[in-house]
Order: structure tokens, then C-alpha cells, then sequence
């Protein structure tokens, strides 16, 4: 929800590196969005708060749910929603850090008998949308969402490969079933590099 001070570059690539000003940001921005209610899963330490958790100030001030792990049954359908995942620098080894996240799921609840089998598994931190999943009887879906940050981060552009994806995902439960869900990826046209050309 916040960048943090942004130590890594000297807080050269954002706007403030006030983190109470940052909250502010925020807070208009989950404001704009006038939901209902509001669940909130804490983010990474670099950004958030390696001593303390400032996202836990955003909650409180609109009376949110903040978990390090939200499991949720949305008409029936159990979700896992975490922060965190792993990621590779493949695009076809993207799918793996989904598939194990699934994996351990259902060896926290067959073997451990600790948390609720999830249906549908979402997570975040990579700044890309990937998916897999199956069909059928003992069907389920793991995603990474697409991020709300653009391009740009000196860290970003300068050591990290792949795509960025600008968005977020919707989907529509009723029932027990994912009747429908889709990805709304955004193409920002500021971040279209210029091509440099020598004759």
C-alpha cells in the first residue's frame, strides 16, 4: 500500500518518502474505491515497515481487516490470499511459484489439518499477472494479480527482467462456483521506450 523510504535509491524515484504522508495517499485512493468493506494483506517489509507495520495505520483508519494470511468462503468458495510469492526470471518457469503455493495449501489441510482447502489461491508481490489452475470436480485457480504501480523504479528498470502488468482482476462467485473472472490490464503509453536511432 506504501513505498516506504525507498533507502535502496536514496528515495529518488518516489514522490515523498514520508510514510505518513504515503498512508494519506493511500488511504484517498481506498476511499475513492467506496467498498463496502475493506481487507487488506500486509506487503513486504522493504516497503511497509521492516520494525513496524504501517499498513496496520491504513487499517485502522478505515476500520479494515489486515492479515499476514486472509482466508475468506465467498459464497462458497474458500480463498487463500497472501502478499507474498516467489518468482522466476523464465516466463514459463512463472508458473511453478503458483503451482507449489497450491501444493503446500493441500498439505497444510490433508496432512497438518490447519487451514481451510482453498478453491482459489491469490497472490501478489511480483508486479505481473500469471494463472493456472484445473478443471473438473477437484477444480482450483492460483493467480498472481497485475500490480497499481507503473514502470519506472530505478530497481525495476535496472536489475529486474519481464513484463509488468498495470491492473487488477475482478471476479464474479455465486454458488460455490467462479461463475466469471478476468484480468483488466492496463497499457500505460508513458512507458514506451524510445528508440534511439543512428544513421
Amino acid at each position: 500500500m506504501i513505498d516506504g523510504k525507498s533507502s535502496r535509491t536514496g528515495a529518488t524515484d518516489v514522490i515523498t518518502a514520508d510514510r505518513r504522508v504515503q498512508i494519506q495517499m493511500a488511504r484517498q485512493c481506498v476511499e475513492a474505491v467506496k467498498a463496502p468493506v475493506n481487507l487488506f494483506t500486509y506487503g513486504t517489509p522493504y516497503h511497509a515497515g521492516e520494525g513496524e507495520d504501517w499498513e496496520g495505520i491504513l487499517a485502522d483508519m478505515l476500520n479494515a481487516t489486515i492479515k499476514s494470511h486472509l482466508y475468506l468462503d465467498i459464497a462458497g468458495v474458500q480463498f487463500s490470499i497472501k502478499h507474498k510469492v516467489g518468482s522466476s526470471t523464465i516466463p514459463h518457469g512463472r508458473f511453478t511459484p503458483l503451482a507449489k503455493e497450491r501444493v503446500w495449501d493441500a498439505i497444510w489441510h490433508d496432512e497438518k489439518d490447519q487451514h481451510p482447502k482453498s478453491r482459489v489461491l491469490v497472490r501478489s508481490h511480483v508486479h505481473f499477472h500469471n494463472y493456472c489452475g484445473k478443471n473438473g470436480p477437484d477444480w482450483w485457480l492460483a493467480m498472481t494479480l497485475p500490480a497499481l504501480q507503473g514502470l519506472g523504479s530505478k530497481y525495476g528498470a535496472r536489475q529486474c527482467s519481464g513484463v509488468v502488468d498495470f491492473g487488477f482482476v475482478w471476479m464474479d462467485v455465486d454458488k460455490g462456483q467462479v461463475k466469471a473472472w478476468d484480468a483488466e490490464i492496463q497499457v500505460l503509453e508513458t512507458h514506451k521506450n524510445e528508440v534511439l536511432t543512428f544513421v
